[in-house]
C-alpha cells in the first residue's frame, strides 16, 4: 500500500497520516532495499508503457495541427509550441512572460472574435501586417 500512495506522488508524512502510521515507519520501509527495487521495477514499467505510446502521442498531434477544425488545430500547436520551448513569450528572466493562452485570447479580442494570420518566415522585421484589425486598421508585429 506504501508504493502504491507513493506512486500516487503522496509524501511519506502524507502516506502515514492515511494508513495511520508514524511518519518514521513509513520512511523505514521506503528505505529498504527490496521497497527501492519494487519502487524502481514500476518506474521502468511506467516508463516503457510512455515510449510505447510516443508515437501514437506524436501522430495525434500531428494530426491535430493539420486538422481543418480550428480551435484542434490551434490546441495541437499550442501544445506543440510547449513541446518544443516556445510555450511563453516575454522576458529572458522570466518577467512579464505571456502564454500561448494570453495571446491566443488578446488576439480574439482585438479581432472581434475572427483574427486573420499570415505565417511568413522569420525576418528582422515583419514588413507585413501580421493582425487584421476589425475597423481596417491593421497593426505590424515587430
Amino acid at each position: 500500500m506504501v508504493l502504491s500512495l507513493h506512486l500516487r506522488g503522496l509524501r511519506p508524512k502524507e502516506i502515514a497520516a492515511y494508513l495511520g502510521l508514524h511518519d518514521k515507519h513509513v520512511s523505514k520501509i521506503m528505505h529498504e532495499h527490496r521497497y527501492v527495487e519494487a519502487f524502481d521495477a514500476k518506474l521502468d514499467t511506467l516508463d516503457d508503457e510512455f515510449l510505447r505510446l510516443k508515437p501514437d502521442a506524436l501522430r495525434a498531434l500531428a494530426n491535430g495541427l493539420r486538422s481543418e477544425d480550428e480551435a484542434i488545430g490551434l490546441r495541437a500547436s499550442e501544445v506543440w509550441f510547449k513541446l518544443v520551448g516556445q510555450g511563453a513569450y516575454g522576458d529572458q528572466d522570466g518577467r512579464a512572460r505571456l502564454s500561448a493562452e494570453d495571446i491566443a485570447a488578446a488576439l480574439l479580442a482585438a479581432g472581434g472574435g475572427t483574427v486573420t494570420i499570415t505565417a511568413e518566415p522569420a525576418a528582422d522585421e515583419v514588413q507585413a501586417p501580421l493582425i487584421e484589425q476589425p475597423s481596417g486598421k491593421s497593426e505590424s508585429v515587430h
